[in-house]
C-alpha cells in the first residue's frame, strides 16, 4: 500500500479557488461577459448627472447599453451560446422597464436618454 503524501504547508481554501478561478477565466475568455471596471467607469462618468451618481435610470439604462452591444458582438460569432442569450434577454428586459419608468417620471430626460443612446421606442 502506497503512503500519501502531502503538501508541507497546505494552501488555505481562498488561495485554492483564487488559483480555479484564474486559471478557468484564462482558460475560457468567454465567461468575462460582464463589463471591465475601467469601461464601467468611463459609462458611468459620461452619463451622471452629479458626481457620485452611480445609480441614476440613466446611468443604468447607459451601462445595460453597453452590456448589451457587448453580448449582442459575442452571440453574432457564438451562435448557439444559449445562457448569453438568456441573459441578453434579461438585460433587454431590465433596460426596458428602466426606460417604461423615465418616461413616466421624467419625459424629457427619456427623450434625451434615447437620443443619447440612439434607441428606438
Amino acid at each position: 500500500m502506497r503512503k500519501i503524501r502531502y503538501c508541507p504547508r497546505p494552501l488555505s481554501a481562498h488561495v485554492l479557488q483564487e488559483a480555479r478561478q484564474r486559471s478557468f477565466l484564462t482558460a475560457f475568455p468567454q465567461f468575462l461577459m460582464s463589463l471591465k471596471r475601467t469601461i464601467k467607469k468611463k459609462v458611468i462618468s459620461k452619463n451622471r448627472t452629479h458626481d457620485k451618481d452611480t445609480g441614476s435610470p440613466q446611468v443604468q439604462i447607459a451601462i445595460l447599453t453597453k452590456e448589451i452591444v457587448e453580448l449582442t458582438k459575442h452571440l453574432q460569432e457564438h451562435k448557439k451560446d444559449q445562457s448569453a442569450r438568456r441573459g441578453l434577454l434579461g438585460k433587454v428586459a431590465q433596460r426596458r422597464r428602466l426606460l417604461t419608468y423615465m418616461k413616466m417620471h421624467t419625459p424629457e430626460k427619456y427623450q434625451e436618454v434615447l437620443e443619447a443612446h440612439k434607441l428606438k421606442k
